[in-house]
């Protein structure tokens, strides 16, 4: 990413996302005043996850914590985004009853339960300060 320094001067990341985050950078260009954003189409990232150092939860949880995170943050608001969400949860259900019957297991639910929980628990810090 890169700003105008007048454009981000007094915008900061949430200091209550801890640890790897995958909403703070949507977060912080959601929270931008409005303006124009531009995006080069033919930019090349290649991200290499390296495992040293990285949380060995269920990929589901970082997941639901951000999309949580970001919707009752930034997106709570209009029809559209209700919908949207509840069009998201409604994935999140058939993927995760077809984890559960597939493995015979209920970490796939238990994953999606502290992603929510941890999304709740960041906002309700955010909005006490």
């Amino acid at each position: 990413m890169s700003f105008r320094a007048e454009l981000i001067r007094n915008l900061t990341f949430d200091p209550n996302l801890h640890g790897v985050s995958l909403a703070e950078d949507v977060d912080f260009c959601a929270r931008l005043p409005e303006t124009r954003l531009l995006i080069t189409p033919r930019a090349r990232l290649v991200h290499k996850r390296n495992p040293v150092g990285r949380a060995q939860d269920h990929w589901l949880r970082s997941h639901v914590q951000a999309s949580y995170y970001l919707y009752n943050r930034n997106w709570r608001r209009g029809l559209k985004s209700r919908m949207s969400f509840v069009w998201l949860n409604v994935g999140y259900a058939a993927m995760i009853a077809a984890l559960c019957a597939k493995r015979k297991s209920m970490e796939a639910w238990r994953a999606f339960e502290a992603g929510r929980d941890a999304a709740v628990m960041i906002v309700n810090q955010h909005t006490r300060r």
